[in-house]
């Protein structure tokens, strides 16, 4: 019986023939692809500035990492203060708080009046839905079109949280519309959450808890979210402008929208 023999992996080159030397383009190209696996750094607030595109691409495989502000440069104390504080440190944002230092920085930030936001308020002013009361939405967005309007809320939260020099109050902002979550289940609530947002939430972001429940509670776009149009006299539940079991040391039954108090053990 013949016997086939075959040649051994050095003896083998990459085109199959024997007694070469493995292709020298093939190792070349190894580190150029393992470069373009490195996923770039991303941030929140670089998201906003790019197409979706370019921010996909960015992604790779560490958006995980890159949501959480992993990083293997050298620790920075300022450039932490702006990765906790704002929604990504810029360059600009890095120059400035190193020119002024920390507390300056603060400072500036918690007087947002002080900030110059005229570039990012001209934008704003583009759209029209933030402007208008409740009953100019109500009127310019009938049924089917009231997504138009609370869309430009969302734009709005975009450009301010990508450009505004103000970004711990933006995140105050953020951080307020997130507790007291007025669901926009509906034309109604869609409508009257731009409302909120500019009267209630915006003007107190960064005051104090009871400034801010006390006025939210009396906000249509709450007091709608939580059924008080439904409320009548005598109910023994009563909804209330707090919709957790959690803030308060007394017994609650909770359910989805009502709250209403029982005696602990009873």
């Amino acid at each position: 019986m013949d016997t086939k023999i075959v040649p051994s992996v050095t003896e083998q080159g990459t085109d199959g023939a024997t007694g070469g030397t493995p292709d020298s383009s093939v190792a070349q190209a190894k580190p150029a692809d393992a470069a373009t696996t490195v996923p770039e750094a991303v941030d929140r607030r670089s998201l906003f500035r790019r197409p979706l595109t370019a921010a996909l691409a960015a992604l790779g495989g560490g958006v995980l990492l890159a949501a959480c502000d992993f990083t293997s440069a050298p620790f920075d104390r300022l450039v932490h203060l702006l990765e906790r504080l704002t929604y990504g440190a810029t360059a600009a944002e890095r120059d400035h708080i190193v020119a002024v230092g920390a507390a300056a920085w603060l400072d500036e930030q918690f007087d947002p009046a002080s900030l110059d936001t005229s570039a990012v308020d001209a934008k704003i002013v583009a759209l029209p839905a933030l402007s208008q009361t409740a009953v100019q939405l109500f009127t310019n967005y009938p049924v089917g079109q009231s997504t138009l309007a609370f869309a430009q809320l969302q734009l709005a939260s975009g450009i301010r949280t990508a450009e505004s020099p103000a970004q711990i109050f933006e995140r105050m902002v953020e951080f307020w519309s997130d507790h007291f979550n007025v669901g926009v289940d509906g034309r109604n609530l869609e409508l009257l959450k731009i409302v909120e947002d500019r009267e209630i939430i915006r003007p107190r972001a960064l005051t104090n808890f009871k400034n801010l429940v006390v006025a939210d509670a009396l906000s249509p776009a709450m007091l709608l979210y939580l059924n008080n149009n439904q409320s009548k006299v005598g109910r023994s539940t009563r909804t209330t402008g707090v919709s957790c079991s959690s803030c308060t040391p007394w017994g609650w039954a909770t359910t989805p929208k009502t709250t209403s108090w029982q005696r602990p053990g009873s």
